[in-house]
């Protein structure tokens, strides 16, 4: 008896956690709400001066990348910066010289 019973309560034990550790199911958004919703402060810097612009979406990024480049092609100096990305860079202990 106490057999069964102690091979009963151990089948319920090892059932009620296998599911209880079943994944659920995750609801993605959709593809086209994400890419409307991207937004990018660039800071960007044309031969010496200085510009700020806010970029809607992934059309404007790449025409704004190709502009970037032609601009470059044509000899001018071009810097710019999405003020919106992080860096993850690691912090060193000491100074390097």
């Amino acid at each position: 008896m106490k057999k069964t019973f102690r091979t009963v309560a151990l089948c319920t034990v090892l059932g009620t956690l296998a599911v209880s550790y079943q994944k659920e199911n995750i609801v993605e958004p959709n593809a086209t709400e994400a890419q409307a919703c991207t937004v990018r402060a660039v800071s960007y810097t044309i031969d010496g001066v200085e510009h700020l612009t806010v970029l809607h979406g992934d059309e404007e990024w790449n025409a704004f990348l190709s502009w970037m480049l032609a601009l470059s092609k044509e000899g001018r100096q071009v810097y710019f910066r999405n003020l919106n990305a992080t860096g993850t860079t690691a912090q060193t202990k000491e100074a390097i010289v």
